[in-house]
């Protein structure tokens, strides 16, 4: 029997093995292309609406007391913002002011479209954190009977305390960008619609 042509010299057969395999290579990116910064990957919607009382919206805001949750959602004008529940005083909490703060610096984006919510500290040591020591300028309202995070079944320890919410309260994402780096870009993207 014969040998087919690729197969008469050594050299042959390995070659048109690594071309085949550089072509799959090429067309199956080129179906598929990576996520990147510019085209994140769409992560699945949530059918989740963030569900506030007059309780909640009644939160005042550490720096103004006649400044209340109700009024940043009315100031939104129909743009998607994110929504962070955070402990002030733990020194986790301090890193994860930190890593918002370079976080809004990198991307340029809009501090007023990133709201704190703080829990289980006093105000003075929440605006302690947030103005003298991460030096973050970022709207931060007390919760301390933790009302947000009780109403939308979020636990206290949870990695799920960062959501990103539009205009009509419908929760976008709801993971924290700094535990997941992958979802970063999507997180900018929508920040930045």
């Amino acid at each position: 029997m014969k040998k087919p042509w690729y197969k008469k010299d050594f050299i042959f057969y390995p070659l048109i093995m690594v071309i085949s395999a550089g072509i799959y290579f090429l067309v199956a990116n080129l179906i598929n292309p990576k996520p990147t910064i510019a085209n994140p990957k769409p992560l699945p919607a949530l059918s989740k609406k963030l569900k506030t009382d007059d309780k909640i919206l009644q939160l005042q805001n550490i720096s103004d007391t006649t400044n209340t949750l109700k009024n940043f959602l009315a100031n939104q004008k129909g743009k998607n913002f994110a929504v962070v529940l955070i402990d002030g005083g733990c020194s986790v909490c301090l890193q994860t002011l930190f890593n918002w703060k370079i976080f809004i610096g990198e991307n340029h984006l809009d501090k007023n479209r990133i709201v704190f919510i703080g829990y289980d500290a006093s105000v003075k040591q929440l605006n302690y954190s947030m103005k003298k020591v991460v030096k973050l300028d970022c709207e931060i309202y007390v919760d301390n009977s933790y009302l947000l995070g009780t109403l939308n079944k979020i636990g206290q320890d949870s990695d799920l305390k960062t959501l990103i919410v539009d205009k009509s309260l419908n929760i976008l994402i709801q993971k924290d960008p700094f535990v997941d780096q992958k979802i970063k870009p999507q997180f900018v993207k929508l920040l930045q619609e």
